[in-house]
C-alpha cells in the first residue's frame, strides 16, 4: 500500500496568482488529516484489577503496572480506575519514572476513600521535571498502598500517553466575494501544517497482550483474558486471539464491551471453535454502529460519544473440563468506515483552467480545518501511548502505519515478526547485543516483504514495542 505524505505547501505572495496546483496542495493536505483521523490504531494494554494489601508503596497484583513511554512532550495523559475495597479506608497511588539519573521519581499521588471503580483522568505538566528530556524513552510506573492491610486498595490503569498540542494556529478565516487576501491563504497553511506538526503522533503503538494462559476455568464459563484501552471514534474494532484445545473439545471467545460506568454489552461472540493441535489465530471487525452489536450497546445503556474511553475485554470458555484451552496474542485495533461527521465539507477538486476562485469552495478548508482542531468532530489528539511491559517476552499487536518499529531487545530472548495470512510467516527480527542485557533497536519495515501499510501483525518476545516515524 502507497503512502500518500502530507504535502508541502508553498506560501502566497501579495498580488500572487493562485492556481490549481497550489489548491490541490491544500485540499491534499486536509485530506490527509483526515486520513489520520479515522487511521486504524491499536487500544493500548489496559491492566487487570490490581491489588495490594500493604501499607507501604509497591508494585499491585504481584506483577505491577510497568510502561516504557517515548517522551514527545512535557504533557501527560493518564487515565485509572481506583478505590479501596472496604468503606472508609484510604486508597493510595503514585505514578513514578526513572529519570535520566537513573533513580525513580515521583510525578504525582493521588489518594481517596471511595470504593473500586473511582475514576481518575487528566494531564500532568512535566516541564518542571529536570530528569525528563524530550525525545527520550522512559520506564513509568505505578505504586499502590493502603491504609489498612486488612483491605485492598485496587488500582486498573487505561491510559498512560504523552500528549503533544497545536502551537500556532490561528481562527480559519471566512472567505466572501471580492474581498480575497493573500494572507487568507497562508492562514490555511499555517493551520494545516500546526495540525500536522502539533496532534499527527509519530508513534504508532502496539497494544500488548497479556502473556500465554492456560485457561483452566469452569467449563463453560466465560473468564476474562486480556483488555485494552478504546477511546471512542466511528464506528469498529478490529478483535484478535489465538486459541488451542486438544482432545474433541471445543471453546468459544467474545468480545465485552464498557463503559465507565461499568454497563457492559457482549459486542461478539464466536461460533464452536474445533480442537486443534496447534495455535489458530481467531478475528472479527465488529461494526458498533450497526446491527447485533449497536443493538446490545443500547439495550445496556451504552451511549457511544467521540473522545470518551471504553473497555474491550475479549474472554473465552472451554466446553470441557478435562482439556485446558490455551490462549496468547490477544489484539484490539480501532477501525473506522472513513465516512467523516456530516459537518464535513468534501474539498472542492480544481482542475487547469478553472478560473471561479469564489468564497465556497475555500470556505470548505476553514469549514474543515475547525473540524480537525480542539473540539471539533474530527478532531486530532496528538496522544503517544505508552507500552505496558509484564516481562521480558511480551506480545503486541496493532496495525502497520509508520516506517520504523522501535523494540525494547532483551538479552537471551528473540524478538519475531508475525504478519500475513492467519499470521503464519514469522520474521527474526535482530537481537540484543551480548553482554548488553537490553537495548533499544530499530528496524526499518520498509525492507520486509509481505507486510503492507495498513496489514495486522505481532512484535513477539520484546519487552516494549512501537513503530515510529525515526529510528531510535
Amino acid at each position: 500500500m502507497a503512502v500518500i505524505p502530507f504535502p508541502r505547501i508553498p506560501e502566497v505572495a501579495d498580488r500572487q496568482i493562485v492556481g490549481e496546483t497550489y489548491l490541490t496542495l491544500l485540499g491534499r493536505a486536509t485530506d490527509y488529516l483526515l486520513g489520520e483521523s479515522h487511521a486504524a490504531v491499536a487500544a493500548p494494554h489496559a491492566t487487570d484489577q490490581l491489588e495490594r494489601l500493604e501499607d507501604e508503596y509497591g508494585d499491585p497484583g504481584g506483577s505491577g503496572a510497568y510502561y516504557y513511554l517515548y517522551h514527545a512532550s512535557d504533557t501527560l495523559a493518564y487515565a485509572f480506575f481506583a478505590g479501596n475495597d472496604s468503606a472508609g479506608e484510604t486508597w493510595y497511588v503514585k505514578l513514578e519514572f526513572y529519570g535520566d539519573d537513573s533513580a525513580w521519581h515521583t510525578a504525582e499521588e493521588w489518594s481517596g476513600t471511595e470504593g473500586f471503580p473511582h475514576a481518575e483522568a487528566g494531564t500532568l505538566d512535566l516541564s518542571g521535571e529536570a530528569q525528563l528530556t524530550i525525545g527520550t524513552i522512559y520506564q513509568w510506573r505505578f505504586q499502590t498502598k493502603t491504609s489498612d492491610e486488612l483491605y485492598n486498595t485496587v488500582l486498573q490503569v487505561t491510559q498512560l500517553a504523552t500528549r503533544t498540542a497545536v502551537s500556532g494556529w490561528t481562527a480559519p478565516p471566512v472567505f466572501a466575494a471580492a474581498t480575497s487576501d493573500y494572507a487568507d491563504c497562508n492562514i490555511l497553511r499555517t493551520d494545516l501544517n500546526a495540525l500536522y506538526a502539533g496532534v499527527v503522533p509519530s508513534v504508532n503503538p502496539l497494544g500488548m497482550s497479556e502473556g500465554a494462559k492456560e485457561h483452566i476455568h469452569t467449563q463453560d464459563t466465560y473468564q476474562a483474558y486480556s483488555r485494552f484501552a478504546y477511546r471512542y471514534r466511528p464506528d469498529g474494532l478490529y478483535c484478535a486471539v489465538w486459541g488451542m484445545i486438544g482432545g474433541a473439545q471445543t471453546w468459544y471467545w467474545r468480545v465485552m464491551f464498557a463503559d465507565a460506568a461499568g454497563n457492559e454489552a457482549e459486542v461478539y461472540e464466536s461460533s464452536e471453535l474445533a480442537a486443534s493441535g496447534d495455535y489458530v489465530a481467531q478475528s472479527t471487525t465488529i461494526d458498533l454502529t450497526s446491527g447485533a452489536p449497536a443493538a446490545a450497546l443500547a439495550a445496556a445503556g451504552i451511549t457511544l460519544t467521540l473522545g470518551n474511553g471504553y473497555l474491550v475485554t475479549i474472554e473465552a470458555k472451554r466446553t470441557s473440563s478435562d482439556q485446558t484451552l490455551y490462549l496468547k496474542n490477544a489484539m484490539v485495533v480501532r477501525t473506522s468506515t472513513g465516512t467523516p461527521d456530516g459537518d464535513w465539507d468534501v474539498p472542492e477538486l480544481w482542475a487547469e483552467g478553472d478560473t471561479d476562485l469564489g468564497p465556497t469552495g475555500m470556505n470548505k478548508f476553514s469549514t474543515d480545518l475547525a473540524l480537525l482542531y480542539s473540539g471539533g468532530d474530527e478532531e486530532l489528539w496528538g496522544d503517544h501511548h505508552a507500552a505496558r511491559s509484564l516481562d521480558n517476552d511480551n506480545a503486541y499487536g496493532g496495525v502497520h502505519r509508520k516506517r520504523w518499529l522501535v523494540y525494547r531487545a532483551v538479552e537471551g530472548e528473540t524478538p519475531k515478526l508475525l504478519y500475513g495470512a492467519s499470521y503464519g510467516t514469522e520474521y527474526g527480527l535482530p537481537t540484543c547485543a551480548a553482554g548488553a542485557g537490553e537495548q533499544w533497536l530499530s528496524f526499518d519495515l520498509r525492507g520486509l516483504s509481505g507486510l503492507a501499510m495498513g496489514a495486522y501483525y505481532y512484535v513477539t518476545d520484546a519487552g516494549a514495542a512501537w513503530e515510529s516515524d525515526e529510528a531510535y
